[in-house]
């Protein structure tokens, strides 16, 4: 009696059948990490972007000795401010404001602005004010509200969709006059 050594046709079959679906299931998971990990970065990337705009407007309208428009309720994406100058002089009239859907975040002396935000996301939807007056403690207080989302081109985004991260911040007035 002759022994045959080797492996069958349907030995053969059922092992590439059954290491095929352990390779598509790894394959799967190591993508899905990715565009995990991915998501995980814009995400933390936008949260610092935002936090950093956010303190900056914070800290320039808490310093702000009268604003414009005025604080009557009214939903704005310009707001006008003057911090306090020297005696010698008079400090410039300043803004804080966004053209248009997708374009940055301008901050500076009229005329004179700057880019508050990094090219790494974008401001979208508009960035808004509402400025209001307490008649209770005759104190006015801003509410800035505005979302950013990734502008970074290349990104793992197929199954991603989009990201966006909404800020929002109350400010009193520490140094305001009244008009």
């Amino acid at each position: 009696m002759q022994k045959n050594s080797g492996f069958t046709l349907i030995e053969l079959m059922s092992s590439t059948a059954l290491l095929s679906i352990l390779l598509v299931g790894a394959v799967t998971v190591f993508t899905t990490t990715l565009l995990s990990q991915s998501k995980a970065r814009i995400r933390r990337v936008l949260k610092l972007e935002g936090e950093q705009i956010v303190r900056t407007i914070e800290f320039e309208l808490k310093n702000a000795q009268s604003i414009s428009p005025p604080c009557d309720g009214v939903e704005t994406n310009l707001i006008q401010y003057t911090r306090a100058g020297d005696a010698t002089q008079p400090a410039p009239t300043r803004e804080i404001s966004q053209a248009d859907v997708n374009s940055p975040i301008m901050m500076g002396p009229v005329g004179t602005l700057e880019s508050i935000m990094s090219d790494r996301v974008k401001a979208s939807p508009q960035l808004t004010f509402v400025c209001e007056h307490s008649p209770d403690t005759n104190g006015r207080y801003v509410t800035a509200t505005f979302s950013l989302t990734n502008a970074q081109d290349g990104e793992i985004r197929a199954d991603a969709g989009s990201i966006v991260e909404s800020f929002r911040t109350g400010v009193s007035f520490r140094n305001f006059k009244a008009n």
